[in-house]
């Protein structure tokens, strides 16, 4: 993606994430639930990496794959 900018959860980020928004480009946050507020809302999409896991695959070897966050799931 041309003209974004990813950023890790650290909220000493949260000034720059603001002024590279201000300058018409795209910041995507990464980080946990307890990412400080004000750098999840600075960025333009944040991802919480609790979804985030490792999945066996059937060749034995490990893969990232996203899960579904309890929140997701019904009480069926």
């Amino acid at each position: 993606m041309p003209n974004t900018l990813h950023l890790l959860s650290d909220s000493d980020f949260t000034r720059l994430a603001t002024r590279i928004r201000e300058a018409g480009l795209l910041a995507y946050g990464f980080g946990e639930k307890k990412t400080p507020e004000p750098f999840v809302v600075a960025c333009d999409k944040f991802v919480y990496t609790e979804i985030l896991r490792i999945a066996p695959s059937s060749a034995g070897e490990s893969k990232l794959s996203l899960a579904t966050p309890p929140s997701l799931l019904s009480n069926q």
